[in-house]
């Protein structure tokens, strides 16, 4: 096994994926489950860490959790999975993995310091997966599948919300602290540079603009992309915008941007009354969406969408 990220899928490969129970959320003995394929949760991704039988499956969610032995009934006995710290605890966390001769990807996860093995206690959501004696079924068989990279990123490191997606706020605030890195949402071209100390007005372009909503919106870049996933949001092209930045962004419109590249930091300009960023993704087919395409549009003329369709680990 390399240093790859994993979705360990139940049953052989026939049944549900490994889960980290509640809204990607990482504690002390939280319960690990089955749950359908979610592609971009980082609750369902693992990473694989040591040698031989030496091995650790760490949650991606953090990877100083890994797969637990909560043996309540008594050491060496069946007992519930959850993810705890491994540091220090490598008796309940140190697993052997063990190929099928006759299928390539699957194998049996057993606790190194105990004969016990992985197991799924069903094939559907909310099932309960614990650690049992071998049974030779394909309860204790998972079939490791190799994750793909995301092909778009969070633009901060930071999870949490201080206001979702709603009609009266079309976007997401990520309260950060001032100079906080901000990250381009996927590949795509600059449409729009806002400098609100010089011009409330991207591109002096004072037609089609209400005035004041620009001006909220404080030092501010506009992105134009191909829509990284059509399986999330249906349509060609999608657009992110970035508002309230600490400095108007040194790019220009045509400029070209990657996934997660550093385009700027969190500030408190325009109508802000603390530092955060307003994050807005719009998803659609119009063309003043496109790569290359340069200028603004009122938000009320975009297909905007809930950021969080695609960025699903955020939480308020």
């Amino acid at each position: 096994m390399t240093n790859a990220v994993y979705r360990l899928r139940s049953h052989a490969g026939t049944g549900d994926y490994l889960n980290v129970y509640g809204n990607e959320t990482v504690s002390k003995n939280r319960d690990v489950c089955l749950w359908s394929l979610d592609t971009y949760a980082d609750a369902q991704k693992w990473k694989i860490t040591g040698q031989s039988a030496g091995k650790k499956i760490m949650t991606a969610l953090d990877e100083s959790y890994a797969l637990n032995y909560y043996w309540a009934s008594g050491q060496g006995k069946a007992g519930n999975c959850d993810i705890y710290p491994h540091i220090g605890n490598d008796a309940d966390s140190v697993v052997e993995l063990a190929e099928m001769p006759s299928a390539s990807g699957v194998y049996t996860i057993k606790l190194a310091h105990y004969a016990l093995y992985l197991t799924a206690n069903g094939t559907g959501d909310g099932a309960k997966v614990t650690w049992e004696p071998k049974s030779n079924t394909i309860t204790q068989q998972w079939k490791f599948e190799t994750v793909l990279p995301m092909p778009f990123a969070y633009p901060t490191q930071t999870k949490r919300l201080s206001q979702g997606y709603h009609s009266g706020h079309r976007g997401i605030d990520i309260p950060a602290v001032t100079g906080t890195p901000v990250y381009a949402f996927c590949d795509g071209v600059v449409a729009v540079v806002q400098n609100s100390s010089i011009s409330w007005h991207p591109n002096n372009d004072t037609s089609a603009l209400n005035g004041s909503s620009v001006q909220s919106m404080g030092n501010m870049i506009t992105i134009n992309h191909s829509n990284p996933c059509a399986e999330i949001a249906e349509g060609m092209y999608a657009r992110s915008i970035y508002m309230h930045l600490q400095k108007a962004p040194s790019m220009q419109p045509l400029d070209k941007v990657k996934k997660g590249d550093l385009i700027g930091y969190v500030g408190n300009t325009g109508r802000s009354t603390g530092a955060h960023l307003h994050f807005s993704l719009a998803v659609g087919d119009r063309d003043f969406m496109m790569p290359g395409a340069i200028g603004w549009k009122p938000l009320g003329q975009l297909p905007m969408i809930d950021p969080c369709k695609y960025l699903s680990g955020y939480l308020l």
